[in-house]
């Protein structure tokens, strides 16, 4: 169990709420997160924007290759997904690492990323 678990599964709740028809014609593809918890070691989930209506789920994904891997430390989830300037340290420090197998698909996400950025922001705010 992680201190961190809590956050991690509201950015699967989140992930999950972000994902629309169109998101999936657009983007076609799947992302892969590993979460370094610091105390409970790595936690995995995928977040399939490709088929059978999309899914968030724990684990990796096994039915054929990711678009895009993000490495990243639990504890700099709040930071990246509200400080634009830490996400460019935090790449370029290795905070963040990011493994992209298809080229374009960061352009294709840029929208899914901005409405789950706004949603996780808005949810995080109302619990605190």
């Amino acid at each position: 169990m992680s201190a961190h678990d809590g956050l991690i599964e509201q950015m699967m709740v989140t992930a999950r709420d972000c994902i629309t028809h169109d998101v999936l014609r657009s983007v076609n593809a799947v992302i892969q997160l590993k979460v370094d918890t610091g105390d409970a070691g790595v936690q995995n989930f995928f977040i399939n924007l490709k088929n059978d209506g999309g899914s968030v789920e724990r684990g990796q994904w096994s039915h054929g290759p990711v678009a895009l891997t993000v490495d990243l430390k639990a504890e700099d989830i709040r930071r990246l997904l509200s400080d634009e300037q830490y996400y460019l340290e935090a790449f370029l420090t290795g905070r963040v690492r990011l493994d992209v197998k298809d080229g374009e698909v960061m352009g294709r996400l840029e929208p899914f990323i901005k409405e789950f950025k706004g949603l996780f922001q808005a949810t995080l705010a109302s619990l605190e």
